[in-house]
């Protein structure tokens, strides 16, 4: 995993520069990986419109938070995302931006959201597990959208 050591962990980055190194063909950690062309745009935009089908607007979440890319959703992953959510926005000043967040509250955090998903006992979510979850989430497709109006 890219972020397994602490010491080495950046920053949580927000999540539309992980939208579009999600949609981007460029090679991953390269300096040009999230940059997208006109085509990948369009994928992300349709992906992410409010007529998109609920399948394609999982698979698209499941792709944003699979952090790793091992197509499991991993306590990493998990501690990774709430990191990201709840880490404020700020400056490039090179100073850290806190997270919201105690490490206990995301250990608690990540502990339920295992306990309650992970059907099979492995420690990580698949994509049947995600999904399984998402389906039982009121307002997900709505919400899961951008609406250029």
């Amino acid at each position: 995993m890219w972020f397994a050591d602490a010491a080495l962990t950046p920053s949580p980055r927000p999540l539309a520069e992980r939208l579009c190194e999600v949609f981007s063909s460029e090679p991953a950690f390269s300096p040009t990986w999230g940059d997208l062309n006109f085509d990948e745009y369009v994928d992300m935009y349709n992906c992410l419109s409010p007529d998109a089908p609920k399948d394609v607007k999982m698979k698209t979440a499941f792709r944003l938070y699979d952090f790793d890319g091992n197509g499991y959703l991993t306590t990493e992953d998990l501690e990774w995302l709430l990191r990201t959510i709840a880490t404020p926005p700020g400056k490039k000043s090179g100073k850290p931006r806190n997270c919201l967040f105690e490490q206990h509250e995301i250990n608690d955090i990540v502990e339920r959201v295992m306990r309650d998903c992970d059907i099979d006992g492995n420690h990580r979510l698949s994509y049947a597990e995600f999904s399984k979850v998402l389906d039982r989430v009121p307002g997900f497709t709505t919400r899961f959208c951008i609406d250029i109006n």
